[in-house]
Parts: structure tokens; sequence; C-alpha cells
């Protein structure tokens, strides 16, 4: 018992303890000349690069990985951040080719009838998703890792989908709908198994599933940014400078 730890502890005026009550861990503390301050033992006596690359470490590791999770955690942010770097480029791709789509379909009228082309497909796809909660929430409990698997494939091939749409134009409304659709279904069976999967990772007494979504989240927005400017750079030797080229015209 950690209470009567420090109980014991306490009769030495000599040592000093940094308690964390929440997980029961207790650490030794050690002054610091140099800093002017209490550090953790072990650490007396590190230089400057030393004490920035351990902060460095202490920084980045309490803002994108959570406490109290089992191994396999780690093995799923892996593979999770790798499909979502790769679907962040392939996102800059369908969103260019949906651009170039448009634009090559609609090149005398970009105005009025793009505009209407791309609602209709966002509105068609929120139906489909209403539907789909409808008919399939129910079964997303039973079965949470394989419905999280499905939810990629689906954004995958949808993504696929909207770079169809600028290799034929002319079936634009058709082929962004259903990627749109398909989206729109990964989208809601993602965040619908996302705290049973996560759940699923906690260690046994630790109730910590709000950390884990939010570093979780964390990790996928740096990944996504660096994704986006990873597609941006690659679409340049894609396409070029052809969605330029229809805006312009």
């Amino acid at each position: 018992d950690i209470n009567n730890d420090i109980n014991n502890d306490t009769t030495d005026d000599d040592d000093f303890y940094e308690i964390d009550f929440r997980y029961g861990t207790r650490t030794k503390l050690a002054y610091e000349g140099k800093r002017d301050q209490f550090v953790s033992q072990g650490e007396e006596g590190e230089d400057s690069s030393a004490y920035k690359s351990r902060s460095l470490k202490y920084i980045l590791t309490s803002s994108f990985l959570p406490e109290g999770v089992t191994p396999d955690y780690y093995t799923f942010i892996k593979w999770r951040l790798l499909q979502r770097f790769i679907s962040a480029n392939v996102h800059v791709l369908g969103t260019q080719s949906l651009l170039l789509g448009l634009g090559i379909k609609n090149k005398n009228s970009l105005g009025l009838s793009a505009a209407l082309n791309w609602v209709l497909k966002d509105c068609l796809g929120k139906v489909v998703r209403m539907f789909w909660a409808s008919k399939m929430g129910r079964k997303f409990d039973s079965d949470a890792k394989r419905w999280r698997f499905r939810a990629s494939l689906l954004f995958a091939l949808g993504n696929g989908l909207e770079i169809v749409t600028y290799v034929y134009p002319l079936f634009f409304l058709f082929y962004a709908t259903l990627a749109n659709c398909l989206k729109q279904i990964s989208m809601l069976t993602s965040s619908s198994t996302r705290n049973a999967l996560y759940n699923s990772f906690r260690e046994k007494g630790r109730e910590n599933i709000g950390d884990i979504t939010a570093k979780g989240e964390a990790q996928i927005s740096v990944v996504d940014l660096l994704g986006i400017a990873s597609g941006v750079c690659l679409s340049k030797f894609v396409v070029g400078g052809e969605v330029r080229n229809i805006l312009v015209t």
C-alpha cells in the first residue's frame, strides 16, 4: 500500500519523493544544485544537453502517448499512423482529381453547374450516412475491430473513386457521389467503433479511455498534416498545374 510506504519514508528527513496517487507510483527526488531544484534520482549531474533531450522526450511522450495501455496498443498505432499517412496522401490526390474532373466536365460553365454537382454529391452522402446509422448501428459492438478494419478499406476505396472522376469526367456526379457515400459510411463506422477498440487497449484497473482517445487524435493530427504536405508535393509530379489552368479558365 503506497500510503504505508509514504508514512514509513517520512521518518527519514533526508529523503523526498514525488507521489502519483492516480497510479500508485513513487519517485525518489534528489537536490540538483546547478538547477536549484529537486529532480528524480538518477538525473543528478546531467549536463544541459542531456537535460534538454530528456525534457523533449518527456514532452513528446506526455503529449502523444497515453499512460496505462497494453503492449498491443503500440503495435496498433504503428499500423494506424502508416495507414493515415497514406490515406492523407491519397486524399489530396482525390480532392485534386475532383476539381479536375469537375473543371473538365463543366469547363464552359464552371460556376453554377459545378457548385450544384458538388453540393448534390455531399447531400446524397449525408443521406446514405443516416441510412447506414439506422440500419447498422447495433451491429458494431459485437465485432468492433473487424468493422474498424472494414471502415479503413471503404475510406481507401472512396479516395480511389475520387481519382476516377478525373479519368471519367462525364460521370463525375456518379463516381463522386459513390465515393462520398463510401467515405461517409467509413467515418460513421470508424467513430462508432473507436471507443470499443480503445477500451481493449486499457490496462486492467485503469480508467483512462479519455486519455487514450485524446492522444490518438493528437497523433492523427500530426500525421495528417505530414501526409497532406507530402500529398501536395506528390500531386505536382502527378498532375502538375492543371488545377490552376482549369480555375483560371
